[in-house]
């Protein structure tokens, strides 16, 4: 295996807009039923290593992630330091495994990976995790720490030969802002949900559980925005899953977005409707295009120094988050073996700030149970109140 891996598309975006204070994090939490064993952890996350030896590696100022032969310590939270000092006091290293008294943590940035691939390497830890302690589990297709490193598990999914894009005809606006908040430090805010329950209502409106909860982010920000006067289009921007219109066993990012526009009526069966309609839009040809404007965007900048590279992204970057308002991530239901299913309590997808956004949403299921977490960094707790108390029952 080569000691350096050249960064992907979306990993050379976010290692552009990166600095010391502020790494564009995620990272999955597990809540255990039972107390967190940290040696049966560590050797989990030894054989996690030896399965996928690019996870432990670090970022390189030239576009590169340099693989590193060494192991990765798991983080006590008594010795909890932030994801910038770890990044910083280890030189770049871009994942980490923290725990509690009844939980860990994986924790990483995209220059290295997505949230599916998150997926992938927390379910292979939590399946390792219990092996160790004894447990005999059909896998599936979670994979096996016993098993040899595949290439194709770290392969640039975006690599591909790509073709000037055509022109987009996308309507220009100005998306909804606030404008009346303080920034404070950044908090997250999660509430479970029963599954059931959800996919009850999701049923009577004829709807995604993705949409469902959108519609119901939608109707929270412009309570926020009509009591402050103001009539800015509210809009989300949603990620794509290449993987789910092309196959691939890639670990690292594979990633693209669309932005979805919140529908201006306050009839929640009308809203979910039209998202749905806008959802919809995202098939195979729509991930086909972007995804080869974006490859098409990577090879123009390849000759390019640098430092010019960084500029670019960090411009489009800007200009993309001007016309945003939020962002809504849904990892979706985690498949795991029933055994092992039944010692977790429940899972948090966790996103850190995002320049730009005073709010981001997140979600993940794992058996009965969904989570809906909230970062924001300004002031105030309507949207989170609303949210939590008054809707998505």
């Amino acid at each position: 295996m080569e000691n350096k891996i050249k960064l992907d598309f979306i990993g050379q975006v976010y290692a552009s807009t990166m600095n010391k204070n502020n790494l564009g994090t995620f990272s999955i939490l597990v809540h255990l039923k039972e107390c967190t064993n940290s040696q049966i952890l560590q050797q989990a996350v030894n054989d996690l290593i030896k399965r996928l030896p690019f996870l432990s590696g670090r970022l390189c100022k030239d576009f590169t992630h340099e693989v590193l032969d060494e192991p990765l310590k798991i983080i006590s939270e008594s010795d909890y330091s932030k994801f910038t000092d770890y990044y910083n006091d280890s030189t770049g290293h871009v994942l980490r495994v923290l725990y509690g008294e009844r939980h860990f943590k994986v924790e990483t940035t995209h220059t290295i990976m997505d949230g599916r691939g998150l997926v992938k390497v927390t379910s292979a830890l939590l399946v390792r995790y219990f092996e160790l302690m004894g447990m005999d589990i059909d896998k599936n297709d979670i994979i096996d720490c016993e098993d040899i490193f595949h290439l194709d598990e770290m392969e640039d999914a975006y690599a591909c030969d790509a073709e000037r894009p055509k022109p987009k005809k996308e309507i220009k606006l100005k998306a909804y802002k606030h404008d009346h908040l303080r920034p404070v430090a950044t908090r997250i805010s999660t509430q479970k949900f029963d599954l059931e329950k959800i996919k009850s209502n999701v049923k009577e409106y004829e709807c995604t559980i993705s949409e469902y909860i959108l519609a119901h982010i939608f109707l929270a920000i412009a309570e926020e925005r009509d009591a402050g006067g103001n009539r800015k289009a509210i809009v989300a921007s949603v990620p794509i899953d290449y993987r789910s219109f092309f196959p691939h066993k890639t670990i690292r990012n594979f990633i693209g977005s669309k932005k979805i526009i919140m529908p201006e009526t306050k009839d929640l069966f009308e809203m979910v409707q039209q998202i749905k309609a806008q959802f919809a839009e995202i098939d195979e040809e729509y991930a086909g295009e972007s995804l080869n404007e974006m490859q098409f965007i990577h090879q123009d900048l390849q000759a390019m120094p640098i430092w010019f590279k960084k500029l670019a992204f960090k411009l489009v970057n800007r200009l993309n988050a001007k016309g945003m308002t939020t962002m809504f991530s849904n990892l979706g239901k985690v498949q795991l073996p029933k055994e092992i299913e039944d010692k977790v309590e429940m899972l948090e997808f966790l996103i850190s700030p995002t320049a730009g956004l005073p709010y981001t949403f997140s979600c993940i299921t794992v058996g009965k149970v969904l989570t809906l977490s909230i970062t924001a960094d300004v002031e105030g707790n309507d949207i989170t109140e609303t949210l939590f108390n008054k809707s998505m029952i």
